[in-house]
């Protein structure tokens, strides 16, 4: 694969949510971190967005809460995108070597912006940990037959692969 020229055009954040404390103890051992990813392509544009959500849920005996939830959109341009992406019938072929790019700053960028939104609060403590963002790519690719699976998905009309 020919190198890529990539940047990083604009973020917003779509969705946040913090569940207030409550006397409830949050304890790491019960906190579940779960993350989808949406990706859209404006078609015949060098742009990509993707949509990561994460999730923090408390799961306890009784309890079943969803305590925070955090979506942000990141806007790249990668200079001739349509060289590098394709559309196979409803699905949108993204090469890895993008996908874990693209990933791995959202999930990066992320971090940086809940330990901010979080600060002061009893959830602040919870960093999203380091990750490898292959991870996230091998996944989408070991499912790719059942895609809707991993919450990976453009719109209504096209998924993702990679």
């Amino acid at each position: 694969m020919e190198k890529f020229v990539i940047s990083l055009v604009e973020i917003s954040e779509k969705e946040f949510y913090l569940a207030p404390q409550e006397n409830l103890k949050v304890s790491q051992k019960k906190l579940n971190l779960g993350f989808s990813f949406e990706f859209k392509w404006e078609e015949n544009t060098d742009f990509i967005e993707i949509v990561p959500t994460i999730v923090y849920l408390y799961i306890d005996n009784q309890i079943n809460q969803e305590l925070m939830k955090f979506k942000t959109v990141f806007k790249f341009q990668i200079k001739n995108l349509k060289n590098y992406i394709s559309i196979d019938k409803e699905k949108i072929n993204i090469p890895d070597s993008i996908s874990n790019i693209i990933i791995s700053t959202s999930i990066s960028s992320m971090r940086g912006m809940l330990y901010y939104k979080t600060s002061g609060t009893y959830m602040s403590r919870f960093l999203i940990p380091l990750l490898d963002s292959k991870f996230f790519v091998n996944g989408i690719n070991e499912k790719n037959k059942n895609i809707d699976n991993l919450g990976v998905f453009t719109d209504k009309k096209k998924k993702i692969r990679n």
